[in-house]
């Protein structure tokens, strides 16, 4: 067993390399998907918002990824780097990557004859706040095809320190608290 923990140690301290390869993967001109920018563009813009913004260093490195499950399941892809993230940030700032394309959906789903106001079910959430902003002043603006944002080796710093923190087992629904893994 002692060997898969440490593999399973190993695989999980890499894990920022297969986010970043995952990000690299949106590109192209067909990750445009209608909008000024690739998704790739679009990770980058919100970060550097973000961190222009001063948010937390865990805010800039999950703006900079927010986005890295789009191609991979449209609805429900935040979740994905939310999933990814976890371990490493705080239950905010996974909250936030979890449920941000439900509050971004205030912005737009009006033109599909959807209700802009789904986001409500949420209010009164120690984090609605954080997403509605993280939505309003960096996703939502994230789409600039003219904005100069910063390159990725910007980010290396923070995504590195991110990753490098000790990680945490999320203990379950109604579990209060988060669980440090020991032996690591």
């Amino acid at each position: 067993m002692q060997k898969v923990g440490a593999l399973y140690a190993a695989a999980e301290k890499d894990s920022w390399r297969r986010l970043v390869a995952l990000l690299e993967t949106q590109r192209g001109d067909d990750t445009k998907l209608g909008t000024q920018v690739s998704l790739y563009d679009h990770g980058l813009q919100t970060a550097t918002r973000a961190m222009k913004d001063g948010a937390s260093e865990e805010m800039v490195v999950a703006s900079l990824f927010h986005d890295v499950g789009e191609l991979l399941c449209p609805k429900n892809h935040g979740e994905i780097p939310a999933a990814v993230l976890r371990p490493f940030v705080s239950e905010d700032t996974y909250w936030v990557l979890a449920h941000h394309e439900i509050f971004q959906a205030y912005h737009y789903i009006h033109h599909f004859d959807g209700d802009p106001n789904l986001r409500d079910a949420f209010k009164g959430h120690p984090a609605y706040d954080a997403c509605v902003h993280f939505c309003a002043d960096w996703d939502e603006k994230a789409f600039d095809g003219a904005y100069a944002s910063y390159p990725i080796d910007k980010f290396w710093p923070l995504i590195k320190n991110v990753f490098s923190r000790e990680a945490y087992w999320w203990a379950g629904p109604g579990h209060p608290k988060r669980m440090l893994v020991s032996g690591q």
